[in-house]
């Protein structure tokens, strides 16, 4: 079987590059790169991305074995009818590690039709170091990358106008439009960059978006099937769900750039998207993070098999009914209506979403998707949310690394796993010890939570329910 190559696809078209796209992950590829190679086809948008990788591990390397090519297979129900679609992702065209190819990177910066920067880097990606401005070495941060790669434009193109871009950044964190450009603001400070060059700063436009979409990755199954039928091996394949939605935030004149009324796409631009952000990612996105921990210590491996699972089923419904949907200020009969469908779609038999692959820097998804909702329940009602609680616990334990002389994988930056491990080794066998040192690392959860009341003792209860393998209790599971 052939690897799948420009080779095999003689009419495919090179457009000029208009798209920088930090990340080639599953969900970015399976939703950004997906909605431009539709854009291309169906309204004449004519862009090609140019796929940079975020962290200094890994290179794409079957991304650019098979020319930035790659099928997306698409599942689920319309109207009650299972439905499925397998589409040729053909707009990828260059594949840069800012790492290794740091003139790469900054030559991109050189591209006239560059527009539009696109970014999946995870929760803890939108962050400020106090890292040196080393020329000609890459920053450790994507806000340090993205200030360097606009300063390289700022003085090509001598500070003009209209080579500004638009920053459509899809971490799903506050105002991630806003918290972007404030870093790059800081780091152009911090580094002592011209003044002319923090006032172009503000020529650039940085929008704040929010994505729906679970996109569950690699399957070999449908790879295998799409092998049969397409007569090519992918190894990039990506599988997701048939439901998309992306809300946008920003000027008026980008509805106008976008040829969306051409197109099926179900993109909407909102003046304010924060209603919208709360209720999908408190709904959807919490009750994905709330499962990773859970379903491991269950010996489950996909989002499917925890969602049929009684006694975890059960948790997340009660969580997400009882203490997640009364913190939202929206319609409560429009909440259940969502908490209904969320529940549909994390059971789509179609398509399989490893808890391995949402465990991704779970911390500071756990802090953005659950952390709001536990301290708004707890101002509101003057006692913790019991599942979130649980759920949080269970993930500090999963957090130690091993479980029963069997090693978690975590996945997560280095600093974090080293403040657990550090904590571990301090504290050994006393967990309430480790529970308190665990919650008063700011850095993690955005606060000290060491020193709220019964907080500490009640993670430690549920952590020995853990460890004792026993039964959920009661008023967790119900």
């Amino acid at each position: 079987m052939n690897l799948l190559n420009h080779q095999m696809t003689p009419d495919r078209v090179m457009y000029p590059l208009r798209v920088l796209q930090i990340g080639g992950g599953n969900f970015i590829r399976g939703f950004i790169d997906w909605m431009i190679d539709i854009l291309n086809e169906e309204a004449g948008f004519e862009a090609g991305v140019a796929v940079v990788k975020p962290r200094e591990t890994g290179a794409y390397e079957a991304l650019r074995s098979q020319d930035g090519l790659f099928y997306t297979v698409l599942k689920g129900m319309d109207n009650g009818v299972p439905v499925e679609s397998h589409r040729l992702i053909t707009c990828i065209q260059e594949i840069v590690n800012p790492y290794r190819e740091w003139q790469a990177f900054l030559r991109l910066a050189e591209v006239s039709t560059m527009r539009y920067v696109v970014s999946n880097t995870t929760e803890s990606g939108i962050r400020f170091e106090e890292e040196p401005r080393v020329v000609q070495v890459c920053p450790k941060t994507f806000p340090g990358k993205m200030t360097a790669w606009l300063h390289h434009r700022y003085h090509y193109f001598n500070g003009a106008i209209d080579r500004s871009c638009v920053f459509l950044p899809l971490e799903l964190i506050q105002d991630n439009g806003v918290a972007l450009k404030a870093c790059v603001v800081r780091y152009a400070e911090y580094w002592d960059l011209e003044a002319g060059f923090i006032k172009w700063l503000d020529d650039q436009v940085f929008c704040n978006t929010l994505v729906d979409r679970i996109v569950s990755g690699y399957h070999r199954d449908d790879a295998a099937r799409l092998s049969k039928t397409q007569g090519v091996e992918d190894r990039c394949l990506v599988v997701g769900e048939w439901y998309h939605s992306w809300i946008i935030a920003g000027i008026k004149t980008l509805k106008e750039e976008l040829p969306l009324d051409q197109t099926g796409l179900n993109l909407n631009f909102v003046d304010d998207i924060q209603i919208h952000r709360m209720i999908k990612v408190r709904i959807l996105n919490g009750a994905h993070i709330a499962m990773v921990a859970l379903g491991y210590f269950r010996g489950l491996v996909t989002v499917g098999e925890a969602i049929v699972n009684p006694e975890l089923r059960q948790l997340i419904m009660a969580m997400l009914s009882e203490e997640v949907v009364p913190t939202i200020g929206h319609d409560q009969e429009v909440l259940e209506h969502y908490v209904s469908s969320v529940i549909d779609r994390l059971n789509n038999p179609f398509i399989e979403h490893r808890l391995y692959d949402i465990s991704l820097n779970a911390i500071s998804k756990f802090k953005e998707r659950l952390v709001p909702t536990l301290m708004d329940y707890y101002h509101s009602k003057g006692q913790w949310p019991r599942r979130i609680v649980f759920a949080w616990a269970v993930l500090v334990c999963y957090y130690r690394g091993s479980w029963r002389g069997q090693e978690i994988a975590l996945r997560d930056n280095p600093e974090v796993i080293e403040i657990f491990q550090r904590s571990v080794n301090c504290h050994g066998s006393n967990t309430l010890a480790f529970v308190r040192d665990i919650l008063s690392q700011s850095e993690l959860w955005g606060r000290d939570f060491s020193d709220l009341p019964q907080l500490a003792e009640t993670m430690t209860q549920n952590i020995a329910i853990i460890d004792r393998q026993e039964p959920w209790p009661p008023d967790i599971a119900h």
